[in-house]
Parts: C-alpha cells; sequence; structure tokens
C-alpha cells in the first residue's frame, strides 16, 4: 500500500464533536427569575416565543409551535434568555401536544409563582390538521387576558 492511499483513508479514532457555545448553553440553562420591579401593581406580561420545535412521540418527526404566554407578576418575574435556552432544550426530545404545553406551564408556574398565567401553544398543521392547546391557572383568568391575546404585535413606527 503506498503512502497517499494510506493517508486518504480516515482515521479509525473517532473524534468526539465538541459541543457549540449555544449548545452548552441550551444543555446547562436554569430559568432564571428577577425581582418584580412593580410587585403593588397588576399587569400583564405576554412573552411569544415563535420557533419551539421537539419531536413527535410516534412517528419522530419533528414538531414545530408558537408559545405565547401571558401572565400576571406577582413578586416575579422570568428572565428571557434562559426561558428562551430552556424552551431550545426540547429540540431533540419527544411529547405530545398536550403533555408539552402542560409540562412548561407547570414548569413556569413553580418558578413565577404569578398571580395568573395561561399559555397557549399553536402547532403547526401535521397532516393537514393544527392544533391549539390552551392551560391556564383558571378560567377567570383566560377570560381577563383574552384582550391580551388579541392584541395585534405591533412594532414601533420609528
Amino acid at each position: 500500500m503506498s503512502t497517499s492511499e494510506s493517508d486518504s483513508k480516515p482515521s479509525e479514532k473517532k473524534r468526539k464533536r465538541r459541543a457549540r457555545y449555544g449548545e452548552e448553553a441550551i444543555e446547562s440553562v436554569e430559568i432564571r427569575y428577577f425581582p418584580n420591579p412593580e410587585p403593588k401593581r397588576d399587569y400583564y406580561v405576554q412573552i411569544r416565543l415563535p420557533e419551539l420545535t421537539f419531536k413527535d412521540p410516534v412517528s419522530g418527526y419533528p414538531d414545530f409551535a408558537v408559545a405565547t404566554m401571558v401572565y400576571v407578576p406577582d413578586a416575579r418575574i422570568v428572565d428571557l434568555k434562559t426561558l428562551k435556552l430552556h424552551f431550545n432544550s426540547f429540540r431533540d426530545k419527544y411529547f405530545s401536544h398536550e403533555r408539552i404545553t402542560n409540562e412548561l406551564f407547570d414548569e413556569l408556574l413553580a418558578g413565577l409563582k404569578p398571580r395568573g398565567a395561561l399559555l397557549m401553544m399553536e402547532f403547526n398543521p401535521r397532516g393537514n390538521v393544527s392544533t391549539r392547546v390552551i392551560t391556564t391557572t383558571d378560567d377567570a383568568f383566560l377570560e381577563k387576558a383574552q384582550h391580551v391575546l388579541e392584541m395585534p404585535v405591533t412594532r414601533p413606527a420609528f
């Protein structure tokens, strides 16, 4: 065997791919919370995460969703960067639409302990069927927060 032939063969040692900094951040994330700057006032916070991805537990195909959370803070508010990274951690995990909605909601309720909250997940159509799952702390909050969900998302004109 010539030297050129042996040089062109792939190495028998498999090199472990080093995680990129974003992957490392996602793997090690813990959602952080901050003190509410206006704890005496009721106000609504709407957070929209349009790129939630995870896998279907039956087929393994990717699923895509837009997550919209509305809450009235009590003592704490959520850190958006760590929330985004936490949502990104679901990319290679398997969930039904109902399970991922309720699991995320339970995690956020445990950390925030809000006065009221809802999580609405709008799943991209699969097989010509779209799904929306909404979970809330109570029906009264859903009714109160309805106007926040219906507000158009606008950008300032500057």
